[in-house]
């Protein structure tokens, strides 16, 4: 029996006021649908839908337990796309960093409805193990950047 493959996927964020919400992100270089509500950068692709009841309130990840993240996306260069995002006036929630745990350069950004995105690229030297969570990062010598897709991928059907 053949199994049928996932292609694609694409996280849904619920905006507050959506038109403003596609005015940020086209600054920060999406490609806005105003029909669908789909916003695409490169391999990037999210959904934006309206919050319909204005009394309603939107619980970005942080919001519930004060610290997670709402997408965590990995780029070819951190620091190019950081300095991409201020000229264009990206909400910055914390500037590039090379966290100890995982050894990724990372940095975050919000929208307007306080969704909290993380970017970052893989270094060189290191591969993380998610199997136990970002605590296991290891570090593993002379890693090429161009094997991380096949790590990652062997890493990600643990």
């Amino acid at each position: 029996m053949i199994k049928a493959k996932m292609k694609e996927y694409r996280p849904i964020f619920i905006s507050k006021d959506r038109e403003k919400a596609f005015e940020y992100y086209k600054k920060l270089g999406f490609e806005c649908n105003h029909y669908t509500g789909f916003m695409d950068r490169d391999d990037l692709k999210l959904t934006l839908h309206q919050l319909e009841d204005a009394a309603a309130s939107i619980a970005p990840n942080h919001k519930v337990d004060g610290w997670s993240w709402d997408l965590y996306v990995w780029v070819d260069d951190a620091d190019a796309l950081y300095q991409e995002f201020v000229e264009n006036g990206a909400i910055i929630h914390y500037p590039p960093k090379d966290p100890i745990e995982y050894r990724m350069r990372e940095f975050a950004i919000r929208d307007l409805d306080g969704y909290v995105i993380v970017i970052c690229i893989v270094s060189d030297l290191t591969l993380i193990s998610i199997m136990g969570g970002f605590n296991m990062g290891k570090v593993i010598p002379s890693i090429k950047l161009q094997k991380w897709t096949r790590l990652r991928s062997l890493v990600c059907h643990v």
